[in-house]
């Protein structure tokens, strides 16, 4: 075995190596050439202190109707005070979740006639939030309060301070349960 400079190992990736664009050029569907993925900033070698998250637990009822991410067809009503496990299981799945049906007239756990409020699907609350780009000292007004329930209002206060977000809801019952969450989290 030859011992010499060239002998040294060879680091390889498994499969074809890919081609990389010329600096600042991008090709359809891939991270630009500086290496990092559009919508996130570059990494830094300082790296910023860790944050606690707003859970989506906090800001959802104990009564929801699962969607699903590709459609608008809910699923049965999952009772966390008669399955938190599935509850549990439910809220931190990257899927829409129905809170409230017909304006709120209607009660029970069966499915009403319309979806009148929800919890949005993870991955589009914070793509949509990466995509508005706030800063701090920035001043949010959101309509909504992240439909109905506080969550995407509660991420917006964490970013931006709740002095400098400002959230407005048409109806009563969401907006007191949203100022309920809300609260209960120090907002």
């Amino acid at each position: 075995m030859d011992d010499g400079p060239s002998a040294r190992p060879r680091h390889r990736r498994p499969g074809p190596v890919p081609h990389r664009p010329a600096q600042g050029t991008r090709q359809r569907g891939r991270p630009p050439a500086s290496g990092h993925r559009v919508g996130t900033p570059p990494r830094t070698r300082r790296r910023p202190r860790p944050r606690p998250a707003r859970p989506r637990d906090q800001f959802v009822p104990d009564l929801l109707w699962p969607g699903r991410a590709s459609g608008t067809v809910q699923g049965d009503c999952t009772d966390r005070a008669i399955d938190p496990k599935a509850w549990w299981n439910k809220v931190y799945s990257d899927i829409p979740l129905t809170t409230q049906w017909d304006d709120g007239t209607h009660t029970g756990s069966g499915m009403g006639s319309s979806p009148a409020s929800s919890n949005s699907m993870p991955t589009m609350v914070f793509s949509m939030l990466c995509a508005l780009s706030v800063e701090p000292g920035n001043r949010v007004l959101e309509v909504g309060t992240g439909t109905g329930t506080g969550w995407n209002a509660a991420l917006l206060a964490y970013r931006l301070g709740s002095d400098n977000v400002v959230t407005v809801e048409v109806d009563p019952a969401n907006a007191k349960e949203a100022r309920r969450r809300l609260k209960a989290v120090g907002l």
